[in-house]
């Protein structure tokens, strides 16, 4: 019984091997070929708008075929541009503990409104930056002017810099 059993594992595991390898490998399906298509696109579409984001916080331009040549790279070299023009882009506000803070700043400052002005006229935009204080943290022009976005970043720059006593009361809630 025992040399039956032996001889009957032994005949399956060689059988295994052979059948694997004279098989056909499988291809992929025509909705995962289109699924994979539209993941690749998805991928240069986010990489793409993350790269405009860069050269309009670097006052740069973009080179006009960027597109066409990142259309080419494959799925694990985009995603690793994104997040490297992620950590570039947004920098400091993507760490969980500003994003909370800076959260709750805007909201008992300008109750997350991006083009809000104290009374005064010298507080301006969801943080009410003083024109001092935004230049100072990288910003050009007006803080009510720019987008939502640079507001959060620039925020995020100046916590990270000077801490919460930029904005004394809310700050510290």
């Amino acid at each position: 019984m025992r040399k039956t059993l032996m001889s009957v594992f032994a005949c399956a595991v060689c059988a295994v091997p052979a059948a694997a390898a004279g098989g056909e490998t499988p291809t992929a399906t025509v909705s995962q070929k289109a699924h994979a298509a539209r993941y690749h696109k998805h991928l240069v579409h986010k990489d793409h708008r993350l790269a405009r984001r860069k050269a309009y916080l670097h006052s740069q331009r973009i080179k006009r075929n960027r597109v066409a040549v990142i259309s080419s790279w494959s799925n694990v070299k985009l995603v690793h541009d994104i997040r490297k023009l992620r950590r570039q882009t947004l920098g400091p506000a993507r760490i969980p503990w500003i994003r909370a803070k800076l959260h709750r700043i805007a909201r008992c400052e300008s109750h997350n409104n991006p083009r809000a002005v104290s009374a005064s006229g010298t507080y301006r935009g969801k943080y009410q930056f003083s024109l001092r204080t935004w230049a100072a943290a990288g910003g050009d022009g007006d803080p009510a002017a720019a987008p939502s976005w640079e507001q959060d970043r620039r925020a995020a720059i100046a916590l990270r810099r000077w801490g919460a006593g930029q904005w004394p009361v809310c700050g510290y809630r």
